[in-house]
């Protein structure tokens, strides 16, 4: 099963955890407190967190 391409719109709706101009979009607050929690687990920073959940990963 592969990863459906993004469309333009979903990119530009922040679907994909970027805003259209291909900057990281800001956490929601659940999403925040999801990667604070996750961080706490893993023993990672919250931004390391994020990234990982939302698929951002550098």
């Amino acid at each position: 099963m592969t990863e459906p391409i993004p469309t333009a719109s979903e990119y530009a709706s922040g679907g994909y955890g970027r805003t259209a101009d291909g900057r990281p979009r800001p956490l929601t607050p659940k999403e925040r407190a999801q990667a604070e929690r996750s961080a706490s687990i893993r023993g990672e920073s919250i931004e390391q967190a994020a990234d990982r959940l939302r698929g951002t990963r550098r």
